[in-house]
Protein backbone atom coordinates (compact mmCIF):
# COMPACT_ATOMS: atom_id res chain seq x y z
CA UNK A 1 0.00 0.00 0.00
CA UNK A 2 1.34 3.47 -0.80
CA UNK A 3 2.05 6.12 1.84
CA UNK A 4 -0.54 8.29 0.08
CA UNK A 5 -3.38 5.96 1.05
CA UNK A 6 -2.00 5.48 4.55
CA UNK A 7 -2.16 9.24 5.08
CA UNK A 8 -5.46 9.94 3.30
CA UNK A 9 -7.64 6.90 4.06
CA UNK A 10 -9.32 6.87 7.47
CA UNK A 11 -10.24 3.24 6.91
CA UNK A 12 -6.71 1.84 6.78
CA UNK A 13 -6.14 -0.17 9.94
CA UNK A 14 -9.84 -0.30 10.85
CA UNK A 15 -11.55 -3.59 10.04
CA UNK A 16 -15.11 -2.17 10.08
CA UNK A 17 -14.19 0.47 7.50
CA UNK A 18 -13.83 -2.15 4.75
CA UNK A 19 -15.89 -4.50 2.57
CA UNK A 20 -14.65 -7.83 1.20
CA UNK A 21 -14.90 -8.79 -2.48
CA UNK A 22 -13.83 -11.79 -4.53
CA UNK A 23 -14.17 -13.41 -7.94
CA UNK A 24 -12.19 -14.63 -10.92
CA UNK A 25 -10.18 -11.42 -10.70
CA UNK A 26 -6.64 -12.77 -10.30
CA UNK A 27 -5.44 -10.90 -13.39
CA UNK A 28 -7.09 -7.58 -12.50
CA UNK A 29 -5.17 -4.68 -11.00
CA UNK A 30 -6.30 -2.22 -8.34
CA UNK A 31 -6.84 0.63 -10.80
CA UNK A 32 -9.00 -1.55 -13.06
CA UNK A 33 -11.31 -2.44 -10.16
CA UNK A 34 -11.49 1.14 -8.87
CA UNK A 35 -12.27 2.49 -12.33
CA UNK A 36 -14.94 -0.17 -12.82
CA UNK A 37 -16.60 0.60 -9.47
CA UNK A 38 -16.82 4.28 -10.40
CA UNK A 39 -18.17 3.43 -13.86
CA UNK A 40 -21.14 1.47 -12.40
CA UNK A 41 -21.91 4.34 -9.98
CA UNK A 42 -21.15 2.43 -6.77
CA UNK A 43 -21.52 4.17 -3.39
CA UNK A 44 -18.48 6.33 -2.45
CA UNK A 45 -15.26 4.61 -1.38
CA UNK A 46 -11.64 5.65 -0.88
CA UNK A 47 -9.58 2.93 -2.52
CA UNK A 48 -9.20 -0.81 -3.16
CA UNK A 49 -6.62 -3.16 -1.67
CA UNK A 50 -5.74 -6.30 -3.66
CA UNK A 51 -2.50 -8.15 -4.25
CA UNK A 52 -1.48 -9.36 -7.70
CA UNK A 53 -2.73 -12.83 -8.68
CA UNK A 54 -5.23 -12.96 -5.80
CA UNK A 55 -8.92 -13.58 -6.30
CA UNK A 56 -10.04 -11.34 -3.46
CA UNK A 57 -9.49 -7.96 -1.85
CA UNK A 58 -11.14 -5.24 0.22
CA UNK A 59 -12.65 -1.83 -0.46
CA UNK A 60 -11.77 0.89 2.08
CA UNK A 61 -13.95 3.75 3.33
CA UNK A 62 -13.41 6.85 5.43
CA UNK A 63 -16.28 6.02 7.78
CA UNK A 64 -18.11 2.98 9.11
CA UNK A 65 -21.35 4.46 7.76
CA UNK A 66 -19.92 4.61 4.23
CA UNK A 67 -18.92 0.94 4.51
CA UNK A 68 -22.45 0.02 5.64
CA UNK A 69 -24.09 1.84 2.74
CA UNK A 70 -21.72 0.21 0.24
CA UNK A 71 -22.20 -3.31 1.67
CA UNK A 72 -26.00 -3.18 1.73
CA UNK A 73 -26.05 -1.75 -1.81
CA UNK A 74 -23.67 -4.30 -3.32
CA UNK A 75 -24.23 -7.49 -1.30
CA UNK A 76 -26.33 -10.33 -2.70
CA UNK A 77 -25.63 -9.46 -6.33
CA UNK A 78 -23.28 -10.89 -8.93
CA UNK A 79 -21.58 -8.17 -10.92
CA UNK A 80 -20.20 -8.36 -14.41
CA UNK A 81 -16.75 -6.92 -13.80
CA UNK A 82 -14.06 -5.79 -16.21
CA UNK A 83 -12.50 -8.26 -18.65
CA UNK A 84 -15.35 -10.83 -18.40
CA UNK A 85 -15.04 -11.32 -14.64
CA UNK A 86 -17.70 -11.93 -12.01
CA UNK A 87 -17.36 -10.04 -8.72
CA UNK A 88 -19.26 -10.45 -5.46
CA UNK A 89 -19.17 -8.30 -2.32
CA UNK A 90 -19.67 -9.46 1.27
CA UNK A 91 -18.79 -8.72 4.90
CA UNK A 92 -15.15 -8.31 5.87
CA UNK A 93 -13.79 -10.04 8.99
CA UNK A 94 -12.61 -8.61 12.29
CA UNK A 95 -8.82 -8.57 12.56
CA UNK A 96 -8.65 -10.39 15.91
CA UNK A 97 -11.66 -12.70 16.08
CA UNK A 98 -12.01 -13.41 12.34
CA UNK A 99 -15.77 -13.07 12.79
CA UNK A 100 -17.85 -11.38 10.12
CA UNK A 101 -18.34 -7.70 10.78
CA UNK A 102 -21.89 -6.49 11.40
CA UNK A 103 -22.96 -3.68 9.08
CA UNK A 104 -25.89 -1.57 10.22
CA UNK A 105 -28.50 -0.45 7.73
CA UNK A 106 -27.94 3.27 7.42
CA UNK A 107 -30.98 5.37 6.54
CA UNK A 108 -29.58 8.09 4.33
CA UNK A 109 -30.51 9.59 0.96
CA UNK A 110 -28.30 7.88 -1.58
CA UNK A 111 -27.41 9.25 -4.98
CA UNK A 112 -25.84 5.98 -6.07
CA UNK A 113 -27.95 3.95 -8.49
CA UNK A 114 -26.00 0.94 -9.70
CA UNK A 115 -25.85 0.61 -13.47
CA UNK A 116 -28.38 -2.20 -14.23
CA UNK A 117 -26.22 -3.73 -16.96
CA UNK A 118 -23.47 -4.40 -14.39
CA UNK A 119 -25.71 -6.80 -12.43
CA UNK A 120 -26.00 -10.40 -13.59
CA UNK A 121 -29.68 -11.32 -13.46
CA UNK A 122 -30.88 -14.73 -12.31
CA UNK A 123 -33.98 -14.34 -14.49
CA UNK A 124 -33.81 -15.02 -18.19
CA UNK A 125 -36.63 -15.44 -20.74
CA UNK A 126 -34.74 -18.41 -22.19
CA UNK A 127 -33.62 -21.27 -19.96
CA UNK A 128 -32.22 -24.73 -20.46
CA UNK A 129 -32.34 -27.61 -18.00
CA UNK A 130 -29.95 -29.61 -20.15
CA UNK A 131 -28.20 -29.36 -23.50
CA UNK A 132 -31.06 -30.94 -25.49
CA UNK A 133 -34.12 -28.84 -24.62
CA UNK A 134 -34.90 -25.13 -24.68
CA UNK A 135 -37.71 -23.46 -22.70
CA UNK A 136 -39.04 -20.06 -23.75
CA UNK A 137 -40.90 -18.14 -21.04
CA UNK A 138 -43.41 -15.60 -22.42
CA UNK A 139 -43.85 -12.22 -20.65
CA UNK A 140 -45.87 -12.20 -17.42
CA UNK A 141 -48.84 -10.57 -19.12
CA UNK A 142 -48.96 -13.17 -21.88
CA UNK A 143 -51.72 -15.78 -22.00
CA UNK A 144 -49.48 -18.55 -23.33
CA UNK A 145 -47.63 -21.13 -21.28
CA UNK A 146 -43.86 -21.71 -21.45
CA UNK A 147 -42.88 -23.65 -24.55
CA UNK A 148 -40.17 -26.29 -24.94
CA UNK A 149 -38.14 -26.89 -28.11
CA UNK A 150 -36.19 -30.07 -28.82
CA UNK A 151 -32.72 -28.93 -29.83
CA UNK A 152 -31.83 -32.37 -31.11
CA UNK A 153 -34.36 -31.99 -33.92
CA UNK A 154 -32.95 -30.17 -36.96
CA UNK A 155 -36.38 -29.88 -38.58
CA UNK A 156 -37.35 -26.23 -39.11
CA UNK A 157 -41.01 -27.22 -38.81
CA UNK A 158 -40.75 -26.52 -35.10
CA UNK A 159 -40.96 -22.80 -35.82
CA UNK A 160 -44.48 -23.20 -37.23
CA UNK A 161 -45.82 -24.19 -33.80
CA UNK A 162 -44.67 -20.97 -32.12
CA UNK A 163 -47.68 -18.78 -31.24
CA UNK A 164 -48.16 -15.05 -31.44
CA UNK A 165 -47.56 -13.37 -28.08
CA UNK A 166 -49.78 -10.56 -26.86
CA UNK A 167 -47.87 -7.89 -24.93
CA UNK A 168 -49.09 -4.55 -23.59
CA UNK A 169 -47.05 -1.61 -24.85
CA UNK A 170 -47.83 2.06 -24.20
CA UNK A 171 -51.50 1.36 -23.56
CA UNK A 172 -52.03 -0.69 -26.71
CA UNK A 173 -51.63 -4.36 -27.54
CA UNK A 174 -48.87 -5.45 -29.86
CA UNK A 175 -48.50 -8.80 -31.52
CA UNK A 176 -44.94 -9.96 -31.84
CA UNK A 177 -43.76 -13.12 -33.50
CA UNK A 178 -40.85 -15.01 -31.96
CA UNK A 179 -38.71 -15.76 -34.95
CA UNK A 180 -37.01 -19.10 -34.62
CA UNK A 181 -36.50 -19.78 -38.32
CA UNK A 182 -32.85 -20.47 -37.71
CA UNK A 183 -32.89 -23.50 -35.41
CA UNK A 184 -29.14 -23.88 -35.79
CA UNK A 185 -28.54 -20.33 -34.47
CA UNK A 186 -30.86 -20.98 -31.56
CA UNK A 187 -28.98 -24.15 -30.69
CA UNK A 188 -25.69 -22.29 -30.56
CA UNK A 189 -27.20 -19.52 -28.44
CA UNK A 190 -28.67 -22.03 -26.01
CA UNK A 191 -25.43 -23.94 -25.69
CA UNK A 192 -23.63 -20.69 -24.86
CA UNK A 193 -26.23 -19.76 -22.22
CA UNK A 194 -26.07 -23.26 -20.75
CA UNK A 195 -22.28 -23.09 -20.46
CA UNK A 196 -22.50 -19.63 -18.89
CA UNK A 197 -24.84 -20.99 -16.23
CA UNK A 198 -22.46 -23.84 -15.46
CA UNK A 199 -19.48 -21.47 -15.29
CA UNK A 200 -21.29 -19.12 -12.90
CA UNK A 201 -22.23 -22.07 -10.67
CA UNK A 202 -18.62 -23.27 -10.55
CA UNK A 203 -17.40 -19.74 -9.85
CA UNK A 204 -19.76 -19.47 -6.88
CA UNK A 205 -18.32 -22.71 -5.49
CA UNK A 206 -14.80 -21.40 -6.08
CA UNK A 207 -15.54 -18.15 -4.24
CA UNK A 208 -16.86 -20.09 -1.25
CA UNK A 209 -13.75 -22.29 -1.22
CA UNK A 210 -11.52 -19.21 -1.40
CA UNK A 211 -13.22 -17.73 1.65
CA UNK A 212 -12.69 -20.96 3.60
CA UNK A 213 -9.02 -21.06 2.57
CA UNK A 214 -8.55 -17.43 3.67
CA UNK A 215 -10.05 -18.24 7.07
CA UNK A 216 -7.91 -21.36 7.41
CA UNK A 217 -4.71 -19.47 6.56
CA UNK A 218 -5.61 -16.71 9.02
CA UNK A 219 -6.06 -19.30 11.74
CA UNK A 220 -2.70 -20.87 10.98
CA UNK A 221 -0.99 -17.49 11.09
CA UNK A 222 -2.58 -16.73 14.46
CA UNK A 223 -1.33 -20.05 15.86
CA UNK A 224 2.18 -19.43 14.56
CA UNK A 225 2.23 -15.94 16.07
CA UNK A 226 1.10 -17.29 19.45
CA UNK A 227 3.88 -19.90 19.44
Amino acid sequence: MSSFFENSCSGCGKDNHSVFFCGNIHHLGIKEIETWLKSINSPPFVHVIKKDQQGYGVVHFNTYEDACVFLHTMKGKRFSGPAYTIIKFSEAKEFKTKKLIKYDEIVTPSTSVITPSAIISDNSPITSDDSSTLTIHPPNDCQFSPMQIDLTNDNDEQSSSIPLIDTAAEGSVKKELINLGCIGCMKLTTQVEFLKTKIISLQDELLLAQKEIIGYKSGLNDNVNKE
